[in-house]
């Protein structure tokens, strides 16, 4: 293997890993504002733990709650983006390294999942040299996390009432 790219490959892993900490706690931040302010149709029984819920309820929120209008494109656009990462994250953690393509810095994975009574491979392949646009990509959605939880948090600060979809 080339060392540059084995080491942008772990640079890759570790940013990912490490950034989506900061993801994960702000979404659940989000989460919990707006599970105890908001009421909405379907609301879980629980706050949701799991991205996925979590993600689902906020979105939920935005769409539904017409005090959070102004937040709506914001927090609709952070979702989307939110997601993309997501799958590579779950891919990479997910995933055994397979292979390597030297002349193209190209790493190969397969992935193991349970699909009704069988197993399905996946294979996906990753190019370390794209790095440093990962690694931008993933502070910019850190950052944003980090100014729309802060909205969040603003917007419901000392209130004790929910508010309801028919606001």
């Amino acid at each position: 293997m080339n060392p540059k790219d084995e080491q942008n490959l772990y640079l890759a892993i570790g940013s990912l890993v490490t950034n989506w900490g900061f993801i994960e706690s702000n979404s659940a931040l989000v989460t919990n504002a707006l599970y105890l302010n908001v009421v909405i149709d379907d609301r879980p029984d629980r706050m949701p733990m799991f991205l996925r819920e979590q993600h689902r309820l906020i979105r939920r929120s935005l769409l539904d709650v017409p005090t959070l209008s102004d937040l709506r494109d914001e927090g609709i656009n952070l979702l989307d983006r939110t997601a993309q990462q997501r799958d590579l994250r779950e891919r990479f953690v997910h995933s055994v390294l397979t292979g390597f393509d030297q002349s193209r810095g190209i790493y190969s994975f397969t992935r193991l999942d349970a699909k009704d009574q069988e197993h399905l491979a996946t294979d996906w392949e990753f190019d370390a040299r794209s790095f440093p646009g990962l690694d931008k990509r993933l502070l910019s959605l850190v950052a944003a996390w980090s100014e729309f939880t802060i909205k969040i948090a603003l917007r419901f600060d000392g209130k004790q009432e929910k508010e309801n979809v028919a606001a």
